[in-house]
């Protein structure tokens, strides 16, 4: 999906992080380490199910997941060390800053929260493309298109809610 162009919009919206050796390495999703939910969801999809169930069953392997990790007591303060903030957020990449100091090349995992009611969180992750002045900038290499979906509506109803504030 690199090469797909996504609306970006100005925005603070705050973040954990945790650096990561290799983007390879399982990524903490929806509160549990997962590495084949992608896979999983893959799998269901090449099947011959109508669209709806299989929607309706990707949707459910997400909130087990969630629910699971609920029930394992992870706590993403133990998980994502460092806090961010972001400045510009779109489907493909962000730009934050942060206190830690960060170089071209670091792989780190994210978890936004794009809503604190209802609490909703997103995880990516991706290698610091540029660095300076404890600014950066990530594309994503690792999202779920379930987070990404959620952060293209997310862009789109913080685009409405700036020109609105805009035209008062």
């Amino acid at each position: 999906m690199a090469d797909q162009i996504y609306a970006s919009v100005e925005c603070a919206v705050p973040g954990m992080f945790r650096l990561l050796e290799s983007l390879s390495e399982p990524l903490f999703h929806g509160g549990m380490r997962v590495s084949g939910s992608g896979a999983r969801e893959r799998l269901v999809r090449q099947g011959t199910l109508p669209d709806t169930l299989v929607n309706f069953l990707v949707e459910m392997d997400n909130k087990l997941d969630a629910i699971l990790a609920r029930l394992q007591g992870e706590d993403l303060t133990r998980v994502f060390e460092y806090s961010l903030l972001t400045s510009n957020l779109s489907g493909g990449g962000m730009r934050f800053t942060c206190e830690y100091p960060l170089k071209p090349g670091d792989n780190i995992e994210v978890a936004l929260q794009l809503s604190e009611l209802p609490v909703q969180t997103v995880f990516v992750a991706g290698s610091v493309d540029r660095a300076g002045a404890g600014a950066y900038q990530i594309e994503f290499a690792g999202i779920r298109e379930q987070d990404r979906d959620e952060i293209i509506r997310f862009v789109v109803a913080e685009e409405r809610r700036q020109i609105r504030q805009k035209k008062s």
